[in-house]
């Protein structure tokens, strides 16, 4: 038979006795500031949803989240705790992080199961390293892409009925922020994912190969 394990159930398992866990549902973003502010290390569970036939208004979590005040929520946590905080994001897409930078880790996990307690819980405490890669763009704020209502489906043209002209091109997703050259203050690119690994690169070596081109080579440490 199926069950359901939320992370607070996989964080108590995994913390064992003798650690204390303590829960507050966000509802009243005081007393959970207060309790991160007792706490070695707080995590702060944000998300947002969506489904066919009712999309998201925005890219907020405030707009379209499973609760109200998650922004607030975030900030408040992170300052009463100094910035020990790691926030857990669960959502169908990109969402806006303007406290990014407030914060310890981001752990983006998507679209949840009926075990995500046990997996979250595993990489938090660092029995499975968080080795994904971000698959879209977070952006630093929201439309950063310049959207417009002429770009879907596509702008018609009267005398093709057959034609549709894209004006964004191929100025997609992050070849949009390549070609603008922008940088990322609080979101994140395309492709962008930390573990617990750390890596060392030497022995560079650059060398002519007999058709033009060039060789590069060199020694990667994963420790």
């Amino acid at each position: 038979p199926s069950s359901m394990a939320t992370p607070l159930d996989g964080i108590r398992a995994m913390a064992g006795e003798g650690s204390r866990v303590d829960f507050a549902d966000g509802s009243d973003i005081a007393a959970a500031a207060k309790k991160a502010a007792a706490a070695d290390v707080a995590v702060v569970f944000v998300g947002a949803t969506s489904q066919e036939g009712r999309d998201r208004k925005s890219l907020s979590l405030d707009d379209g989240g499973v609760a109200s005040g998650q922004t607030a929520l975030v900030e408040a946590v992170s300052k009463a705790c100094g910035g020990r905080v790691v926030v857990v994001v669960s959502a169908p897409g990109a969402v806006l992080l303007p406290w990014s930078r407030q914060v310890a880790a981001i752990l983006t996990n998507f679209l949840l199961g009926q075990q995500v307690g046990p997996a979250i819980a595993d990489v938090l405490f660092g029995r499975v390293n968080p080795s994904g890669k971000l698959p879209l763009t977070f952006p630093n704020v929201e439309n950063e892409t310049e959207f417009s209502l002429d770009q879907y489906p596509g702008a018609p043209d009267p005398r093709k009925p057959f034609y549709v002209f894209h004006s964004e091109r191929l100025l997609v997703g992050y070849r949009f922020y390549d070609a603008r050259k922008l940088g990322f203050s609080t979101g994140f690119p395309f492709g962008h994912g930390l573990s617990y690994t750390t890596f060392a690169y030497g022995n560079l070596s650059v060398s002519a190969m007999a058709d033009g081109g060039v060789l590069v080579a060199f020694s990667v440490l994963n420790s």
